[in-house]
């Protein structure tokens, strides 16, 4: 996604403060490793390297879907 969409859509993810290892660089790939499944019909437990492990992925994707984020 670019920088300006990425602009647009990070105040509406959560964040979380308890965890410092967490950064809105982290937000960003996550939200672009979701946009790749939901987008390619790609399976989940296959993405590229960069998107790292795929259940987290998927977690991140899953709990903001139940948070309606």
């Amino acid at each position: 996604m670019s920088t300006a969409q990425w602009e647009w859509i990070r105040v509406l993810l959560p964040r979380k403060v308890s965890n410092p290892r967490r950064t809105e660089s982290d937000n960003r790939l996550s939200a672009n490793g979701s946009l790749l499944a939901l987008r390619s019909g790609a399976h989940w437990c296959d993405p590229p390297e960069r998107y790292r492990n795929w259940k987290t992925l998927h977690r991140r994707f899953s709990r903001g879907c139940h948070a309606d984020v």
